[in-house]
C-alpha cells in the first residue's frame, strides 16, 4: 500500500498548472499590449523544463513499462530531451534570450 501511495504523489509533482498559468498570463500581456519577446523566451524555457520533469515522472510511474513503445512515454521522454537540450533554440538559448534584457547595460 505504501508503494501505491507514493505513485499517487507523483502526478501532483508535475506542476503543470504553473506552466498553464504562465502561458495564460503571456496571452493576457499580448492582449494588453505590454508583451515583450523575452516574455515568450521565459515562458518557452519554463514550460519546456516542466515538460521534461512531467515526462520523467510519467516514466517513473510506469516503471519498466515507461520505456516500451506501447505507452508512448518513452517517445515523450525522447522528444522532451530533444527539445530541451538539442533543438535549435534549446534551453540554454532561451535562457540567454530571457536574461539578456535584464543584464544589458
Amino acid at each position: 500500500m505504501a508503494g501505491f501511495q507514493f505513485v499517487q504523489d507523483l502526478p501532483v509533482r508535475t506542476d503543470l498548472t504553473t506552466s498553464l498559468e504562465l502561458v495564460v498570463r503571456l496571452a493576457q500581456a499580448q492582449d494588453e499590449g505590454v508583451y515583450r519577446d523575452e516574455h515568450s523566451a521565459l515562458a518557452k524555457a519554463v514550460c519546456t523544463y516542466r515538460m521534461r520533469e512531467a515526462v520523467g515522472l510519467a516514466r517513473e510511474i510506469l516503471g519498466g513499462h515507461g520505456i516500451v513503445l506501447d505507452y508512448n512515454v518513452g517517445r515523450f521522454v525522447a522528444d522532451a530531451e530533444e527539445s530541451l537540450r538539442h533543438a535549435p533554440g534549446g534551453f540554454p538559448v532561451r535562457s540567454l534570450a530571457h536574461v539578456k534584457p535584464v543584464t544589458a547595460t
